[in-house]
């Protein structure tokens, strides 16, 4: 039984001018020999500031994603935007391995966690309001294997 370790968000602060991200968007509505649909605007801009939040604190992600990987294998870490906690308002975030992804129903998330490349990407799943949850694949420029 593995062990869920929360973390919160902006409480290890680092140098967030050291990391540059590259987002790799992985569509819903991708699915092998099907043309993908247009995006809608809505959904272009709202994965755009997604990925523009991810961005601004990959300081604080990249390492957490790093720490759970060399403990726990493969995964995704889950962030609940949804709550706010502390005195600065921050959100909590956690690691879902694997293997508890692979019991849920979330094929994307499921091919993202699979296709990852550890050493310099990392899978990152928001829990958002209106039950709606992201999930992306972020290589990020400075890690070991991207250089």
């Amino acid at each position: 039984m593995s062990t869920t370790h929360w973390y919160i968000l902006g409480e290890h602060l680092s140098e967030a001018g050291t990391f540059w991200v590259k987002l790799f968007l992985s569509a819903c509505y991708t699915f092998t020999n099907m043309p993908t649909p247009e995006i809608p605007d809505w959904a272009r801009r709202e994965r755009l500031s997604d990925l523009g939040w991810i961005g601004e604190n990959v300081h604080v992600f990249w390492p957490a994603a790093q720490q759970q990987y060399e403990g726990q294998g493969r995964g995704a870490l889950v962030v609940d935007i949804t709550v706010r906690v502390g005195e600065r308002g921050v959100h909590p975030f956690s690691y879902a391995t694997q293997e508890l992804i692979e019991e849920g129903d979330d094929v994307n998330l499921q091919r993202l966690v699979h296709e990852y490349e550890p050493e310099r990407e990392m899978v990152v799943t928001l829990f958002k309001e209106q039950d709606k949850v992201s999930s992306y694949r972020v290589q990020v420029r400075g890690s070991k294997e991207s250089s």
